[in-house]
């Protein structure tokens, strides 16, 4: 519990103060945050931080930057229910501004789960096929990787998948 606790004190004022990219003009500039997280067995209540933060986040980015237009993903990892075929990934919401419906699905978890294999690659690779991110060229791009597990595990290379994020 300590452990969440401290990774989320860490992880909001990192949200809130990050220097994104800001225009003169005030134009609406996209702006996509997706958090990838170990939701297996060793992080059990972990969900329910993330449903209760979501709205602290997204409410921290449009009062620092207003003209924003924040879309927020979530992919969870490590769960044997998500299915060994997808590297025990799926996407929880895909990139989008009605937080509502994504604060549901988060709901619709279970938030205990027993032990589950977390293959960290196989999670950042499905951020990069599967979200549905901007394609303005002058959006901002966020994954925010939690968890606790070796980032070398899985059917996927981990050197691939950040070569492919360059």
């Amino acid at each position: 519990m300590r452990y969440r606790l401290l990774t989320f004190a860490i992880l909001l004022p990192a949200l809130a103060a990050m220097d994104w990219k800001q225009d003169d003009t005030k134009q609406p500039v996209p702006y996509d945050l997706v958090i990838c997280a170990d939701l297996s067995a060793s992080n059990n209540g972990f969900l329910s931080d993330i449903r209760q933060q979501l709205w602290i986040i997204v409410n921290g980015i449009r009062q620092k930057h207003p003209e924003a237009e924040v879309r927020i993903g979530v992919v969870g990892y490590g769960r044997p229910s998500f299915g060994g075929s997808s590297g025990y990934v799926r996407t929880i919401g895909n990139l989008t501004s009605r937080y509502d419906e994504l604060s549901y699905q988060l709901y619709q978890l279970s938030s205990y789960i027993e032990k589950g294999d977390h293959f960290v690659p196989s999670a950042l690779q499905h951020t990069l096929r599967d979200m549905q991110w901007s394609r303005d060229p002058g959006a901002v791009r966020r994954v925010y990787l939690i968890g606790n597990g070796s980032a070398y595990t899985g059917p996927v290379s981990l050197e691939d998948v950040l070569e492919t994020y360059a």
